[in-house]
């Protein structure tokens, strides 16, 4: 007989600084090097344990446990959620299968998963101790996400029930409490004032989309600027990742998680810029836009906005450029923002042709 210990007992256990992050990179769940030495080295430690369960449960839990962190680094977050709940099937309190478990079903992002995955976070206190920010994130990021869904349903047309509003504000007050928490405990690893900010890009990313849902301005160009500069530190290491030699596999996974990096940093920029540019501020609006080249080529609606921030900066060569780019592009949509982008192309090239023509000062 080789043995884990049964039901309950991993609560008072605490995490090994080897137990794995979450989401992209930093948040793989289980971090071995290769799975088959993993797998071997697991089974070896728990030969040397006396134990309750048998050595077949042991080798299925140990098989349910490299499965479901193999699905879950590949994106195919249902069968990881299967794995693990096969493998919880055998020991309930097994530490990393439940953290993976409140990941899959939270990557899931339907409004019943993360109902589920908050369950599941909520359940893990008294697991990996009690100061695991892993743990604080995914409750965080659960709750924001399922508020943002829960505001999403409500009909516009018609008064949305208090006991809606209710709920939307409790999971909202969660998710800051749970974030922040994470931030914390994350931030530094403990090694005092003036440490490197260890915390994850998803904390400060969260957090602001969190701030952009409750229409708080302020707290998210905070969170979005310390956010967008660990997504451009992260894209610089995928960077180099993909420029050495590695598997298929492994490079497929790599730049899946390159490519989320990217969209989260273009989501952050847009937002930067189209909020500050609301605020009459376009100088921050251009820097934000500047920034949005760093993580990939603009879109159609990239070179309106873009155009539009120019155009108040007194660019209008540049804003034209701009226009001509956004109409080109337009050829199949024709709404009322080309419509608008038209009449800004007119304008601004009246004005240039008025300059060029214009007498020079101390001319005859």
């Amino acid at each position: 007989m080789s043995c884990r210990t049964r039901l309950g007992c991993a609560a008072t256990r605490t995490a090994s600084r080897r137990a794995e992050p979450v989401a992209p990179r930093r948040d793989r769940l289980v971090a071995p090097r290769r799975a088959s030495l993993a797998a071997g080295a697991v089974a070896a430690a728990l030969l040397l344990l006396p134990g309750c369960t048998s050595t077949e449960e042991e080798n299925k839990l140990i098989s349910h446990q490299v499965s479901s962190k193999a699905f879950y680094d590949s994106g195919e977050f249902a069968r990881a959620e299967d794995q693990c709940r096969r493998g919880l099937a055998i020991d309930e309190g097994h530490e990393n299968l439940r953290l993976t478990l409140g990941f899959a079903l939270l990557r899931q992002g339907t409004p019943k998963k993360l109902e589920e995955s908050i369950e599941v976070f909520d359940g893990m206190g008294g697991l990996f101790g009690r100061d695991d920010w892993r743990v604080d994130m995914g409750l965080g990021i659960a709750c924001q996400q399922l508020a943002h869904l829960q505001a999403a349903a409500i009909d516009p047309k018609a008064p949305a029930k208090p006991e809606t509003t209710e709920r939307i504000a409790a999971l909202r007050d969660r998710s800051r409490d749970a974030l922040e928490r994470a931030a914390k405990r994350a931030g530094a690893n403990g090694k005092g004032e003036g440490a490197k900010d260890n915390a994850p890009a998803d904390i400060p990313y969260h957090l602001a989309l969190l701030d952009l849902d409750e229409h708080a301005l302020e707290p998210f160009f905070t969170h979005a600027g310390l956010a967008l500069s660990k997504l451009e530190e992260q894209d610089k290491v995928f960077g180099a990742q993909l420029s050495q030699p590695m598997g298929e596999s492994e490079r497929n996974r790599t730049a899946k998680e390159r490519e989320l990096n990217a969209r989260r940093g273009q989501l952050l920029c847009r937002e930067s810029a189209i909020r500050a540019f609301e605020q009459g501020d376009a100088t921050a609006a251009a820097a934000a836009m500047e920034r949005l080249e760093k993580f990939g080529a603009l879109d159609r609606g990239d070179y309106f906005s873009r155009a539009r921030i120019r155009e108040q900066l007194g660019k209008d060569e540049e804003a034209v450029r701009d226009y001509e780019k956004f109409i080109g592009l337009s050829t199949t949509q024709l709404d009322d923002t080309v419509g608008k982008a038209v009449t800004a192309l007119t304008r601004l090239r009246s004005r240039l042709a008025e300059k060029r023509t214009a007498t020079p000062p101390g001319g005859p």
